[in-house]
């Protein structure tokens, strides 16, 4: 996104140059900020040097609401109660943004980012409804998808790939996302609900697919590797799209695992690093300010995670797929959570434990409070993931 920017920021200067405009009359691209921020963090783009630069200046805008559309969907989603973060745009704005280019609607989104306001509250429920229609989808993919994933990893593969005939093609990526999360393998996923491909040979059945993959797996190396057996491909280190061949499909699975098992990877990514030990001492909220200062976290500049060592966790309980609980640190009541974390219900209720976490700040009502996020629990005094 920052290069659009950028040759716009060149042609407003030829435009100034050629007598177009003036210093005066020409536009002021700082009311574009908004744009580039929610391109970039919704594009998964890396947030250091330029990107990060232009994506806390667009936060700056949309803090602003001056943009109806944004301001509209921020409302519908409750995100304009406090500070809006990169988080904001990942998990709030962008997938339903992104959800109508996903259902095969994307002029809508694109009206509501023109709206002029007369229209923009209309669209950002349509927006809505298209999210929670995209959920819906997601939510009959992802049980199969899983008890495939399950099978794979008993199989004793180290790579996740999956297919289903008739999986909606713009869910895949996010079914893709989930099972990172979820098994922490390179995972692609594939549907066969696409067009045929057009070849010297004539029209070829085939598959479809999108791919994540873990911290320390260059996704686009391991594709490269495989490149035989695939019709097209693009990406990045993270995630990539490709085509297969239908009549290829399980050759290329087990050479993308083959590779995936031979590849270097980065050690150093790997695992949960914890950037700071937090004692009873310390001041949550002052702490909360200081991380403020640092935004926006995202791809390149994760947010940092804190571990405290043998606390007690309270009023312990899942909610679906996640894990709530509360703790106390330094005479504050913190409310937690652990997203896809119910697995960890045994050991974070059988005694005292070992917390790695993200701290939060989140409104609800107007009142703001400090959270918990967490991203590992272990006994007390165990090694494990955490590496501090």
């Amino acid at each position: 996104v920052w290069v659009v920017f950028f040759l716009i920021m060149a042609l407003r200067r030829r435009l100034v140059e050629l007598g177009v405009w003036t210093k005066d009359t020409m536009l002021n691209l700082r009311d574009f900020l908004d744009l580039v921020a929610l391109g970039t963090v919704a594009d998964v783009m890396s947030l250091t040097g330029v990107n990060r630069i232009l994506v806390r200046a667009g936060l700056e805008v949309i803090g602003e609401h001056g943009r109806p559309g944004i301001r509209a969907l921020c409302k519908a989603t409750g995100t304009g109660q406090g500070l809006i973060t990169a988080e904001n745009i990942a998990y709030q704005l962008a997938p339903r943004i992104n959800a109508a280019g996903r259902l095969g609607k994307p002029q809508l989104a694109a009206d509501l980012l023109l709206s002029t306001g007369k229209t923009a509250t209309e669209l950002a429920k349509e927006l809505e409804q298209a999210n929670l229609l995209r959920r819906e989808l997601e939510a009959a993919v992802l049980d199969e998808a899983v008890r495939q994933a399950e099978e794979q990893v008993k199989e004793g593969m180290e790579s996740l790939v999956l297919y289903g005939r008739h999986w909606h093609l713009g869910v895949i990526g996010i079914i893709a996302s989930r099972m990172v999360d979820r098994f922490q393998l390179p995972s692609l996923v594939f549907t066969g609900e696409t067009q045929p491909y057009s070849s010297e040979e004539g029209e070829v059945a085939v598959v479809k697919g999108s791919g994540r993959s873990v911290p320390g797996l260059d996704l686009h190396r391991a594709l490269e590797l495989c490149q035989e057996q695939i019709l097209r491909f693009g990406g990045h280190a993270m995630a990539a799209g490709l085509t297969v061949r239908q009549d290829a499909f399980v050759t290329f699975r087990s050479l993308f695992d083959n590779q995936v098992r031979k590849m270097e990877r980065d050690e150093q990514q790997q695992g949960i690093m914890v950037d700071a030990l937090l004692n009873n001492d310390q001041n949550c909220q002052k702490l909360l300010r200081g991380l403020q200062l640092m935004e926006p976290f995202g791809e390149g500049n994760p947010e940092p995670v804190f571990l405290v060592r043998d606390v007690q966790l309270e009023d312990v309980h899942c909610l679906r797929e996640h894990l709530k609980f509360s703790l106390s640190l330094n005479g504050t009541r913190l409310s937690g959570i652990g997203f896809f974390m119910a697995e960890q219900h045994a050991p974070a209720v059988a005694g005292r434990v070992d917390l790695g976490f993200r701290l939060k700040e989140s409104c609800f009502r107007g009142k703001k409070r400090l959270d918990v996020h967490a991203v590992a629990v272990r006994p007390a005094g165990e090694s494990g993931v955490l590496a501090d």
